[in-house]
């Protein structure tokens, strides 16, 4: 350790030094450090803290990134083996994280024998100053590879004319080397004496020059027609260099000069073509055009009076009006640029309409100024015709609920539309370019080959009734049509198929037949319900016979119209009572009640319920509750725990009641329908405020769809 007045020294020195400063003894102990080493360090660490050694940062880095061990560092390398530091780069981690690269000088300190007792580090911050370097560094980079590299020929000219430096996109436009062009007087690059000549009095001058046009002779002699934009490098007054955009405009002027004879050919073309064409000035007013154009026209327009276009009106291919100075020729000439098929429609004078494409074209000087604009308008009507047909015959395929499919003469599927997808479950993408043998279960194979065999004949194959297969495996009943395709030459090239799942009609025929089974059958029990009501009906005359026969008669039809309506599937309960009620009151007389859930009763069951009530409501008319205006009827039911229906048939409000000295045919037709047909059973209580019938049913009574809902 130093003695303490030398440490008392260095901390004084230490203090006054702008640079961040840190002293380590001969261990590698920090024995002293100034304010900005802390502030670099972003930490005050403890002098001679046995835990930090070498360095007071919270870690280093080489500038690369890789990490510097503290026990690794420049200063460890001054304590142990003298070496010094000069000006080494080094970056400084601080405790929250952040990072400066440091530009670092170490010095070993040696006592008097020569033997090392310690080092001091001075560094700064040069984070900024590097970044700064970088930027100019790369900065110079792109410049020279913007000279070097870029597209657009460029040198510079001494101001004794000679040629100092040049790019390789200047070499490779006169063929030179670098040798062979840096030192040649620039004008022996020259075609023309006069116009370089002009170029350096100009530039001597300090004016700038932008686009100068010149000829240069290349090393093979040929001719390179160029823009030149040039200025003057003057330092102090002087002339130092010039620097030259060459930009090779030979092309250009080759298609100039094409242009003229286009144009002259141009003008025999107007004359012989049957097309449509016609030219303008800038300003767009007609000045040729040809016979073609005169029959799209349908007139012939007065040369420089009409604008743009020479049709009566003009319209957007979607009917909308199109103003003239809209037309594809007025946006070429405003524009200046070609527009190629640009679709409208012109009206002719007497009202007729041709859709056409116009390929308007500007024309040039020699100059590349705008002239005018040639334009040939192509009469569409055909095609448009086509598309329609092509587009409705797309749209008819694509909404098709049919199966639409194309295949050729291999049976290998071609197009597939979406009934297709709907009808057999593939995408087109897993069907179109496979067989269509993957449609035809194993057993049927063998129709594909006959098919085949008909179409290549150019026959036609109408509503033949197959089976098909779909993706899942489930086969399904169609009617196929298939028709023969035809190429332009005539020849057969595939086919067409239509598929129309028949399954709904199928079952629909299977279903006519049961109905009519049914039809039989019900026929058959409705005369030997209507035999049983004629044999067992009592009446005292005729007129009371026919009535009461006619009355059971309403009821059974009132029970098969709700079935009929079901397809004699069952009957709705509520419906049922309203219509047997019918007859006696409004649906929304007071004096009746219609209560319960919503039940269907099978056919055999509701031709017996809608009996029992027509003698209910009968009798009530005659006897009971609707003898009086006071009284009121009240059907309910409701379903036990064990699936039974219970109907309650409640009268009250009438004339007093007294169970009847004998049974009447209502009773008895009552008890038969529920108990004989339905094994049912019922009930009769003659109160004297009204009647209560109470019907009970088995659970089988109730449709099945119903007793599913209820339960």
């Amino acid at each position: 350790m130093w003695h303490l007045d030398a440490q008392e020294y260095a901390a004084q020195l230490l203090k006054v030094l702008p640079a961040a400063v840190y002293v380590c003894d001969a261990e590698g102990f920090i024995v002293g450090y100034n304010d900005r080493a802390a502030e670099l360090w972003g930490r005050r660490p403890k002098l001679g803290d046995p835990a930090l050694r070498f360095c007071g940062s919270h870690r280093l880095y080489w500038p690369d990134g890789r990490p510097l061990p503290h026990d690794q560092t420049p200063m460890r390398d001054a304590l142990v083996s003298g070496t010094v530091t000069k000006d080494g780069e080094v970056v400084f981690e601080r405790p929250d994280g952040s990072r400066f690269l440091a530009l670092v000088n170490i010095t070993p300190l040696r006592d008097a024998q020569g033997d090392i007792v310690g080092a001091v580090n001075c560094f700064q911050d040069i984070t900024e100053r590097k970044r700064t370097e970088d930027d100019l560094r790369r900065s110079r980079q792109d410049l020279e590879d913007f000279f070097e590299n870029g597209t657009v020929a460029l040198h510079w000219v001494g101001s004794d004319g000679t040629i100092l430096r040049a790019n390789q996109a200047e070499l490779d436009l006169l063929g030179y080397t670098l040798d062979e062009y840096i030192g040649l007087p620039i004008a022996e690059v020259h075609a023309d004496r006069a116009t370089i000549d002009d170029i350096l009095a100009r530039l001597s001058r300090g004016e700038r020059l932008d686009k100068y046009p010149a000829r240069l002779r290349a090393k093979d002699g040929s001719i390179r027609h160029v823009l030149i934009s040039s200025n003057v490098r003057f330092q102090n007054g002087q002339f130092v260099n010039t620097r030259c955009f060459t930009v090779d405009v030979t092309e250009r002027r080759q298609a100039e000069a094409a242009l003229r004879e286009s144009e002259a050919r141009l003008r025999m073309l107007i004359e012989a073509l049957p097309a449509a064409i016609y030219t303008t000035d800038k300003a767009g007013r007609i000045t040729d055009y040809n016979e073609g154009a005169v029959h799209l026209w349908g007139h012939r327009p007065e040369l420089g009076s009409g604008k743009w276009c020479g049709s009566w009106r003009l319209y957007w291919p979607d009917g909308t009006p199109m103003p003239h100075d809209q037309c594809p020729m007025a946006i070429a000439l405003k524009e200046d640029r070609p527009i190629y098929g640009a679709e409208a429609v012109a009206e002719r004078p007497d009202g007729s309409h041709v859709p056409f494409a116009a390929y308007p074209m500007p024309l040039h000087d020699t100059a590349g100024k705008l002239v005018g604009a040639v334009n040939m308008l192509v009469d569409i009507t055909e095609r448009k015709r086509a598309e329609q047909s092509a587009q409705q015959l797309a749209a008819i395929v694509e909404s098709s609920d049919d199966a639409i499919i194309s295949k050729d003469l291999n049976g290998i599927i071609a197009t597939w539309n979406a009934g297709a997808e709907r009808l057999f479950g593939y995408t087109a993408d897993e069907v179109i370019g496979k067989p269509i043998t993957i449609l035809i279960p194993p057993d049927r194979h063998d129709e594909e080959p006959e098919i085949l065999n008909r179409i290549r004949r150019g026959e036609r194959l109408d509503h033949y009734e197959t089976v098909r297969r779909r993706k899942d495996g489930s086969l399904i009943e169609i009617s196929l049509t298939v028709s023969p395709v035809r190429g332009t030459d005539g020849r057969v090239t595939g086919a067409s198929k239509i598929a129309r799942d028949i399954t709904e009609r199928k079952r629909a025929e299977e279903r006519l037949q049961l109905l009519a089974r049914e039809v039989d059958h019900r026929a058959k029990n409705m005369l030997a319900v209507i035999q049983s009501m004629v044999h067992l009906t009592r009446a005292g005359t005729i007129a009371d016979f026919v009535s009461a026969i006619n009355g059971r008669i309403g009821a059974l039809a009132h029970a098969h119209s709700l079935l009929s309506q079901s397809h004699w599937e069952g009957a709705d309960l509520t419906s049922l009572a309203e219509e047997e009620l019918a007859p006696y009151c409004r649906p929304e007389d007071p004096r009746v009640r219609v209560d319960g859930p919503n039940l269907t009763l099978v056919p055999v069951a509701a031709q017996s319920i809608a009996m029992a009530l027509h003698e209910l409501a009968t009798n009530a008319v005659k006897y009971g509750a609707f003898t009086s205006p006071g009284g009121h009827v009240s059907i309910q039911w409701s379903r036990r725990a064990d699936g039974r229906l219970v109907l309650r048939w409640t009268e009250t409000g009438g004339p007093p009641v007294q169970k009847p000295s004998r049974r009447g045919f209502g009773m008895d037709v009552i008890e038969r329908m529920v108990r004989d047909q339905l094994e049912g059973a019922v009930q009769f209580a003659w109160r004297t405020e009204g009647l209560i019938c109470e019907i009970e049913l088995p659970a089988n009574a109730i449709a099945h769809s119903a007793r599913t809902a209820a339960e």
